[in-house]
């Protein structure tokens, strides 16, 4: 048996990127979210507290998934163009 011991980080920001977007598992888009604070507050599940995005990587689109308690759709082109749904 091994235990794994690290220093914890005073950090800034936490987040998760998934190379694949795992709510449709379409490998043309990567999946992310960021907390404000450490990562226990992302992997804690708590309701609406991450900003989650998704991203084209080809880098030609912008979806913005969550925005704290807010659920939003809204899409930006490379030309930096909005779409909100």
């Amino acid at each position: 048996m091994a235990v794994l011991v690290q220093r914890l980080v005073e950090s800034e920001y936490a987040f998760v990127i998934h190379t694949v977007n795992p709510s449709n598992n379409d490998a043309a888009y990567m999946y992310a979210e960021v907390v404000v604070g450490l990562g226990e507050t992302l992997v804690g599940n708590f309701p609406g507290r991450a900003l989650g995005f998704q991203m084209r990587k080809d880098c030609s689109q912008v979806c913005v998934c969550t925005h704290m308690y807010i659920c939003v759709s809204c899409f930006a082109d490379i030309q930096g163009s909005f779409a909100k749904i």
